[in-house]
């Protein structure tokens, strides 16, 4: 038996139009290094003030036996702004 545990992804855009594809891809670089550290996913925004979470942050659980799904449950997050990891 298993339970599997999905995260649904995460969206950002910028919080202004004044943006270019250029500087997504810039700030990309950025949030590739934040997430090779350990960073979450689901605080970028955190991390890069001119990003905005598009997406509702939401996990999805799930209970298999050899292939048959038991259970499915969807669980949204809440992200506090102030919130700090344990770790931090």
């Amino acid at each position: 038996m298993r339970l599997e545990i999905h995260s649904v992804p995460s969206t950002y855009e910028f919080k202004s139009s004044k943006y270019k594809v250029s500087d997504m891809i810039e700030i990309s670089t950025f949030v590739h290094e934040y997430l090779k550290d350990g960073g979450d996913p689901r605080k970028v925004h955190h991390a890069c003030p001119d990003l905005k979470l598009v997406t509702q942050t939401a996990v999805t659980t799930k209970i298999t036996e050899k292939g048959k799904e038991f259970q499915r449950t969807n669980l949204p997050v809440t992200i506090k702004e102030g919130e700090i990891d344990a770790e931090d």
